[in-house]
């Protein structure tokens, strides 16, 4: 029987929550997630209800559950201008192309070269009050070595993502295990510089709200 969490999906919506279940996990989601039906305007709903909109709140206040960068490659400024999304997502080619491991999923804009691309992460990392510094800092250093390496979006909040079980993205599941910090450092190199990125200057951070020192 289908989950509660999944009462209002239809169809083809099940199906893909069904298969990236470390997304589609009330343990793993915000009781109640802020969604919306755009990425500039968003409501408090509970997780049920949030899982039918297009842009969903991809963490809880308490914990980082997953990392998710924004790809926008449509943009002639961006250094991946000319490789397509959808060509590293059909080829499995992240780890050939870009050097980086396969992700658990990705929602790809249907009519742009533009994605959110996801890495769920096996222990969640702390975020709130009483939560060790360590484990948010070496977290956000990994943040910034894949947004480097991937030409993300520098400026993404990470407040938001894609829904990747909502149709009006094209959809990529990836790795269906989670990752350890641990193993998703081994494809970077960490440092405590600021390089440049294509669009804005990355300040070390995850989600804007850890600082590296």
């Amino acid at each position: 029987m289908a989950s509660s969490l999944f009462k209002h999906l239809d169809g083809p919506e099940l199906a893909r929550a069904e298969s990236i279940r470390l997304f589609a996990d009330e343990s793993r989601l915000a009781r109640k997630p802020r969604c919306g039906y755009e990425k500039d305007y968003s409501v408090i709903r509970t997780a049920a209800h949030a899982l039918t909109h297009p842009y969903i709140q991809q963490n809880s206040p308490m914990a980082y559950m997953r990392l998710v960068f924004d790809l926008d490659w449509h943009s002639e400024r961006s250094p991946f201008h000319n490789l397509p999304v959808r060509y590293l997502a059909q080829a499995n080619a992240w780890i050939n192309d870009l050097g980086v491991p396969e992700p658990n999923w990705a929602a790809i804009s249907k009519d742009k070269n533009s994605a959110h691309v996801a890495y769920e992460l096996e222990i969640p990392v702390a975020r709130h009050d009483h939560a060790l510094l360590k484990p948010q800092r070496f977290l956000a250093s990994i943040e910034r070595a894949y947004s480097l390496k991937m030409g993300a979006d520098a400026g993404y909040s990470g407040h938001m993502c894609k829904n990747p079980i909502n149709t009006k993205w094209d959809f990529y599941r990836g790795e269906t295990r989670a990752r350890d910090l641990y193993e998703l450092a081994e494809y970077v190199k960490l440092t405590a510089g600021t390089p440049q990125k294509f669009n804005r200057t990355p300040r070390g951070e995850v989600g804007r709200n850890v600082y590296l020192l």
